[in-house]
């Protein structure tokens, strides 16, 4: 459609017409002919082949200058020799782009997986859609908290107000209308919603206009990727060693070649050495495990930011609602009206169920008392249970009306306004014109509804309340959440035409009380949790005693705070008791925030899940921000972590996987840093002292050498490093600090460890130098397989960086195929005749393997006895 249309100055009709649609909406197939027109409704990205990331591998600068050395050795006449180091390049690069490609593949999938749905008229049906397939002329349905997904003109409205900063940099919600307007800047056309914006406030019926790439958001759209701490943290440490390592190799090729080595081969030794030794993979080696960790973690919870990846690894607390905490599968089981309690049978979904009163059976529709408090469960209602959406407790009034026989009264009446719940009033009220009369319903937290009340529903007769109804009422809600039961209170008011809606002088109707069991699940995650040093609070806006009742059963012992009693608390007085503290009830997001800040300010690192709209800035405010899976679109974008599932037990996973991946970023950098320090460091010794010492003058290794050595023994195992799966009860490992030097503990591996590989390497050349001096191939080819030996047997080490691997050595099938692998290759590289022309190398007897295994073994001991004392 014409980009240029002005919308908003069309009447509806217009548009509907112009759009060929009408507002029952469009047919799955009319879209599809739609959609191959206008293509998917995503902000395009160039989208990179692995061609592409195959080229980027050549912008280091290390790479082209080998290039360029390799463009020099072939002209002085080096043919072969020039002609391998270039296929290893190219290799190295292969395997770089593989690397790469992979975790985009992996972020790819992670995206689709998490991609919002949005309700659309499809068929003449009110259906769910990836945000993805909008066409232009859907017709769509938007409320509080939905992500405005396409450019759209709004139809109808009820109380619409959006946050449209993102587009127009103005912070002010914004009201909106369905009214015509004249031609306007983008900022003023009330009559319109934009792509990327969000419904703050009320709901409303939209027909899109705009899609993909010809939205005015596509104008502006960039690519903001979040900063992740601990890549910067790795491209800062492989900047500074990089620059320490290329002084090294520039001293080498000095010393080299004032004592008369071939300028060729000093000068690609050097750059070999400066490309072998610099950790230019670390941040690459870190994307690609964080990558694929999200895409291994999405089956229980799909990470919208990787940062929170690090994170999780941190936590000390997990600040968690009633609703992570039990099976979310609301049933309302008692009715309070006119100081009886009515028992309600069946679970869930289940509508054969009976209505029993004093032990005896009812019918629910012969009393006029519980087809109001039913009928106002209806109505004051956004749940949809045909399609299972909206919130658990809404989808458990609605199935407490069919058990009563009531339909869907929302179909029936006319929705005139809303006013919607929010954490801080506790309350929900909408107004509906019921034939002649114009009645509102408000239901939410008794002691807010009651408070509103001046009239009460009993004996069929609404009077003036009094302070033994009031008694009477707090009494039945209180034997309710002492059982642990979820409970809303109900009113309503008679309006008058053109009287506008308000939440006072309520008339009280009645109480419905919900059960929603423990997750077991959950529970065994808490005490999971509980070994990790990792504590479980719950916050939540139940009732205190119902929310003591969800604590004791899930074995979380502590204080109970009340929003009275924490708005009477100065900052200190709460960072006094916020470590006791385990349960806050009735909190609303102002107090949440409190609570967060206290417990930051006690260095805690927290995690808080939410599924509330106002819970939208706590999840940012968290260090961690975890929205369930059936929160609305402003609450995930907030976060930095979705529940597939809305269950504590994914969040406990999550925990375990975070700290998997750190394990295994951590391993490779020990194993790349322990190989690279020491190849340096080799090099570096062996041409200082064949300079110093007036032995022969012999390169230790040839540039070929080394870069195989990059390629093959470094890369490979350090890719399986860093995918290995999770050791046995990983979670119950202490929190990590938060900003923690991830150089932490690794001091076997970057200075013991190379100082024992260098004395040994350097030992095993010298000996050789001394016995077989003409012998250069023997030599290099000694020292060549003592290094890519030792690091094979670090790798094996390194497993497991903390402890001695003891058993589990062989538990990593891909690490062991790795090292397989390089194994062979190196066999190949020493007793193949052509590969001794290339790689100039030569055979060696079995003798020499079982010195260089002896050899190898001393750092492997070393690395095992570190960790054993250390853990003694």
């Amino acid at each position: 459609m014409a980009k240029d249309i002005k919308w908003h100055t069309l009447r509806i009709q217009e548009v509907l017409r112009r759009l060929n649609t009408k507002e029952q909406g469009i047919t799955d197939y009319e879209a599809s002919i739609r959609q191959e027109r206008h293509g998917k409704n995503i902000l395009e990205t160039q989208e990179k082949t692995f061609f592409d990331f195959f080229l980027e591998q050549f912008k280091s600068i290390l790479v082209l200058i080998l290039i360029i050395a390799v463009i020099i050795t072939a002209f002085l006449g080096e043919f072969i020799g020039a002609s391998v180091i270039l296929v290893i390049i190219l290799l190295n690069a292969l395997i770089g782009a593989v690397q790469e490609k992979r975790a985009e593949n992996a972020l790819d999938i992670v995206g689709r997986i998490n991609m919002p749905r949005i309700d659309a008229m499809r068929n003449s049906q009110l259906v769910s859609i990836p945000v993805s397939d909008l066409v232009p002329g859907d017709i769509v349905m938007l409320k509080t908290g939905n992500k405005v997904a396409a450019d759209m003109r709004i139809i109808e409205h009820l109380n619409l107000k959006t946050d449209e900063s993102l587009l127009t940099n103005n912070i002010s919600v914004v009201s909106k209308t369905a009214a015509v307007i004249k031609d306007c800047p983008v900022a003023e056309r009330s009559n319109m919603l934009y792509s990327g914006t969000t419904i703050v406030y009320g709901q409303c019926k939209a027909v899109v206009v705009s899609t993909g790439m010809t939205t005015e958001i596509a104008n502006i759209a960039v690519d903001v990727q979040p900063e992740v701490y601990l890549q910067k943290t790795l491209e800062r440490l492989g900047t500074s060693l990089g620059i320490v390592f290329i002084l090294l190799s520039v001293i080498v090729f000095a010393i080299g070649w004032l004592n008369g080595i071939a300028l060729s081969a000093i000068l690609l030794l050097a750059i070999a050495l400066a490309v072998a030794a610099v950790p230019e993979s670390l941040p690459a080696v870190a994307a690609t495990s964080l990558a694929i960790g999200m895409e291994r973690m999405y089956k229980n919870a799909i990470i919208a930011r990787s940062s929170s990846i690090e994170e999780l690894g941190s936590a000390t607390v997990i600040c968690a609602n009633t609703t992570a905490l039990t099976i979310n599968q609301m049933t309302v089981k008692h009715l309070y009206i006119d100081d009886r309690i009515i028992h309600i049978t069946g679970q869930g979904y289940d509508t054969d169920s009976r209505f029993v009163l004093n032990g005896r059976e009812i019918s629910p529709k012969k009393h006029n008392d519980i087809q109001l408090l039913l009928a106002a469960g209806i109505l004051c209602n956004d749940a949809d249970i045909d399609r299972k959406t909206g919130d658990s407790a809404e989808q458990a009034l609605l199935v407490a009306g069919k058990k009563a026989g009531i339909d869907d009264l929302r179909k029936q009446y006319t929705k005139l306004d809303e006013l919607s719940f929010d954490s801080g009033k506790k309350t929900m009220t909408v107004l509906y014109d019921i034939g002649k009369k114009r009645i509102s319903y408000t239901k939410g937290a008794l002691e807010e509804v009651i408070r509103k009340c001046s009239h009460i529903y009993t004996a069929g007769r609404v009077r003036k309340i009094v302070i033994s109804d009031v008694k009477q009422i707090v009494a039945a809600n209180s034997i309710f959440a002492k059982n642990g039961m979820h409970i809303l209170a109900f009113a309503i008011r008679k309006c008058k035409k053109g009287q506008s809606m308000s939440e006072s002088d309520l008339v009280f109707i009645g109480l419905q009380a919900m059960s929603n069991p423990i997750s077991t699940e959950a529970k065994q995650s808490i005490e999971l949790c509980k070994e990790a040093g990792i504590r479980t609070v719950i916050v939540t806006g139940d009732h205190k005693e119902t929310a003591g009742f969800i604590a004791t059963r899930l074995g979380i012992d502590g204080e109970i705070l009340t929003p009275n009693e924490l708005d009477k608390m100065a900052d200190n007085e709460l960072d006094k008791i916020i470590d006791i503290v385990n349960i806050y009830a009735r909190v609303s997001s102002s107090h949440k925030l409190r609570i967060i800040d206290s417990l930051k300010r006690r260095n805690n690192v927290i995690a808080m899940t939410g599924d509330n709209i106002d819970d939208a800035a706590v999840l940012k405010k968290a260090d961690i921000g975890i929205a369930l899976g059936t929160s609305a679109d402003m609450v995930k974008e907030a976060s930095g972590i979705v529940l597939a599932d809305n269950k504590f037990s994914s969040i406990a996973y999550a925990v375990e996987d975070a700290k998997v991946i750190y394990n295994n970023i951590k391993k490779s950098l020990a194993y790349l840093l322990a190989g690279n320090i020491s190849e340096i460091l080799i090099v570096f010794l062996a041409v200082l002292i064949g300079a110093l010492s007036g032995l022969s003058f012999i390169i230790p290794l040839a540039a070929v050498q080394l870069l195989w050595i990059n390629l093959v023994t470094d890369s490979i195992p350090a890719l399986a490093l860093s995918a290995d799966s999770a050791g046995k009860n990983i979670i119950v490992s202490s929190p990590r600090p938060k900003g923690e030097n991830i150089l932490k503990g690794l001091k076997k591996y970057i200075i013991g460890f190379p100082i024992i590989m260098t004395i040994c390497v350097l030992g095993l050349f010298i000996w050789s130098l001394q016995s077989n001096p003409a012998n250069i191939a023997k030599i290099q080819t000694l020292v060549f397989t003592g290094i890519v030996v030792f690091e094979l047997f670090a790798a094996l080490s390194i497993q497991d960086i903390d402890r001695p691997v003891g058993k589990r050595i062989f538990n990593n099938s891909k690490l062991l195929a790795a090292l397989f692998v390089s194994l062979v290759l190196q066999s190949i590289i020493i007793y193949s005749p052509i590969a001794n022309q290339i790689f100039y190398t030569t055979p060696i007897a079995l003798i020499d393997w079982l010195i260089i295994t002896g050899l190898a073994l001393i750092g492997f001991i070393y690395l095992e006895g570190s960790k054993y004392f250390e853990n003694t």
